[in-house]
């Protein structure tokens, strides 16, 4: 089977890339063998939230100027200059709109100017955290300052539902200045089983109604914050019947935001007259010339290998096996592409849980047009999008939604040209 492009992964960055190339015409194939990281996805996008200092970023845009050289930002504003960061980011934002339900003549995302696309807003995280971010979906709840003195809210949770970490919740909101009272509600199933009390199968069951009933009589000064176990269409109904804002607050993984996600974009690809091969992975690649020539997956072997005329890999870090840590290496199996790691296994983590770790920086090394080498050549038909690839660092400078979208977008745009 040949295709014009052949996109290994279904994570953010993979179905990206995959879904510019098929709205463009191509006939593109994506082999899926997973959902990638999208099941732990906050519901946020991230751009670049913080420097390399650690300092919080106001504008990403301005901040990306700054950051090494070898960064994947720093890569396309080598090749196409700073405001092409900023149309990537615009083309990104018209991308995911589509996949994110609103209330009718709303914008599916706050922002906290009307600057959206290079200003950051504050999202609250499950453990209470107020971190930097770029778009966040409008039911979620988001500030513009990660101060909240003067803030009323009421969170409301559910006791046999584990996963939203209520105490830890109010105690940030408290330490950002805000007043919290605590509600605890009942939940509207039958069954209180560890898989019926995961929220993608809690909003499976419209707990919306119930839970609606047991809000009345609190007091309406103060903002409602409930844990993310509804889905959008839900969350929209719920609010278009309250008389104040009703914000959800992700839950610890899996989230809804990840399982409703990774559908959409699966659904949006397939509309766009793609081809989704699940639970298939790719195995080897034959190479010639530093071309690839096929692709051998766990369901095309032999006489039915997959043939493009480029191919993309998005199969992630380490979480989801796009790179392994084996004995002696950091390897990437598919390829076994070069890597930018540190040699000595030793060096790889530090004893000190709580600093950075070396490994997190570690992935695929690349040319400034992402196309990856292999014993120090590049192979000229095949890119590298997202986490997989090196000196990301997307922890600690709270970038990895925007480095998936953003280099998925550049090597889509550049297979285009090509």
């Amino acid at each position: 089977m040949r295709y014009d492009v052949l996109v290994i992964g279904a994570g953010l960055s993979g179905m990206t890339c995959a879904i510019a190339l098929a709205q463009a015409g191509k006939r593109v194939a994506v082999l899926a063998p997973g959902h990638g990281t999208l099941p732990m996805h906050s519901g946020s996008f991230d751009l670049l939230g913080y420097d390399s200092q650690g300092n919080i970023v106001e504008h990403p845009i301005e901040a990306i100027s700054d950051l090494d050289p070898k960064h994947p930002y720093a890569k396309i504003m080598a090749t196409h200059g700073l405001q092409h960061i900023e149309q990537l980011a615009e083309q990104a934002h018209r991308m995911i709109n589509q996949l994110v339900l609103a209330p009718s003549n709303s914008e599916a995302f706050v922002s906290s100017t009307e600057q959206r696309i290079i200003t950051n807003q504050y999202r609250l995280t499950p453990m209470g955290a107020l971190k930097p971010t770029w778009l966040t979906p409008i039911h979620f709840a988001t500030f513009d300052s990660p101060s909240l003195e003067g803030k009323r809210f009421v969170v409301a949770y559910y006791k046999p539902f584990l996963d939203f970490p209520v105490e830890f919740l109010a105690e940030g909101l408290r330490k950002a200045g805000a007043q919290v009272e605590i509600k605890e509600l009942e939940l509207n199933i039958t069954s209180v089983g560890k898989a019926a009390l995961k929220a993608p199968a809690l909003a499976s069951q419209k707990q919306g109604e119930a839970l609606l009933k047991q809000l009345d009589g609190i007091d309406r000064q103060c903002d409602l914050l409930v844990p993310h176990i509804f889905d959008d269409t839900e969350m929209i109904e719920m609010n278009e019947k309250v008389e104040r804002r009703l914000s959800v607050v992700p839950t610890l993984p899996p989230t809804c935001a990840g399982k409703e996600l990774s559908a959409k974009l699966r659904a949006l690809f397939s509309s766009l007259g793609g081809t989704l091969f699940e639970g298939d992975r790719a195995m080897s690649a034959t190479i010639k010339n530093d071309r690839i020539m096929a692709i051998k997956s766990s369901k095309h072997v032999t006489h039915d290998l997959l043939q493009a005329d480029h191919y993309v890999i998005a199969s992630g870090s380490f979480g989801v096996r796009g790179l392994e840590a084996r004995f002696d290496r950091v390897a990437e199996p598919v390829f076994d592409l070069d890597i930018d790691a540190l040699d000595d296994p030793q060096q790889w983590t530090t004893s000190d849980v709580l600093s950075m770790q070396p490994y997190t920086n570690f992935g695929v090394r690349t040319d400034d047009y992402f196309r990856p080498s292999k014993h120090g050549r590049t192979i000229q038909n095949l890119y590298a999008v997202g986490s997989i690839l090196s000196n990301t660092n997307s922890i600690k400078l709270a970038c990895r939604q925007g480095v998936s979208l953003l280099t998925a977008l550049q090597v889509a745009n550049t297979i285009l040209d090509f």
